[in-house]
């Protein structure tokens, strides 16, 4: 994707053709609105909090209501940039509203979709989904990154997956550690089934139920699966075992 700076219409436009997409194709429930003294910022509303955009001349500011306590997507927005917001824009009558200094529009579309729960095709960010990650409780609810289907989930979920389902990946059989000696020891991914994206609200995540685990190149191919067959998701890794029989 291109870098920053746009200029102001051409950052206008991209807004509303990033929203506009996932209104069409995810169904988000997102309003777009420039703010009427200065129209390259912008507000994003719909989903939990604000996302608010501001155009600079060699970047764009990406910040969110709350503070990182008392909204959880703060949380995720820091997992998907990759790093920890760099300031707050209000400081009264407490530092809130933190943001990121961004110079791609990678990572501003990557925004976007993360604020409405949507994942991002893949050739824009990573060949792979991501790892998951850990929280301290058994819940799951914000997406954390939208390099493909990184979502915020619980180490302990994750631990408990694996105790179930084992190491190996559940649609080739790849055991990593067999592979790849002692440095493959412990890696997997850990797929979740129904996407948080989907479900549009925190719930308690069964973690034998909900994930399963899965090798990277086999977990981007759920993904493609579940993207072109919608309401499938459960069985895409079902379908990758037979295309995978079928040509080996």
């Amino acid at each position: 994707m291109a870098n920053l700076p746009l200029s102001v219409d051409a950052f206008l436009v991209l807004v509303h053709n990033i929203c506009n997409d996932l209104i069409k194709k995810e169904g988000a429930n997102l309003v777009v609105k420039p703010q009427p003294v200065r129209i390259e910022n912008i507000s994003v509303t719909g989903m939990e909090g604000t996302l608010w955009l501001q155009l600079y001349s060699q970047r764009c500011d990406i910040g969110m209501n709350g503070t990182p306590e008392s909204n959880s997507r703060i949380l995720g927005m820091q997992t998907m940039f990759g790093r920890s917001f760099d300031g707050y824009k209000q400081t009264k009558p407490q530092p809130h509203q933190p943001f990121w200094r961004c110079t791609t529009t990678a990572e501003l579309t990557g925004a976007i979709h993360f604020y409405a729960g949507c994942l991002v095709q893949p050739t824009e960010y990573d060949l792979y989904p991501n790892e998951v990650d850990s929280t301290e409780q058994l819940v799951e609810g914000a997406t954390t990154t939208v390099l493909v289907n990184k979502f915020e989930r619980n180490s302990e979920a994750r631990r408990q997956c694996i105790e179930h389902h084992g190491i190996s990946c559940k649609a080739c059989g790849l055991d990593f550690e067999k592979v790849y000696g002692a440095i493959g020891a412990g890696f997997i991914h850990v797929h979740h089934l129904v996407p948080v994206s989907q479900i549009g609200r925190e719930y308690v995540v069964n973690p034998i139920a909900d994930l399963v685990p899965l090798c990277p190149n086999c977990h981007a191919m759920v993904h493609r699966f579940a993207k072109q067959n919608p309401g499938m998701e459960r069985e895409a890794i079902d379908q990758l075992k037979q295309v995978i029989a079928a040509t080996n």
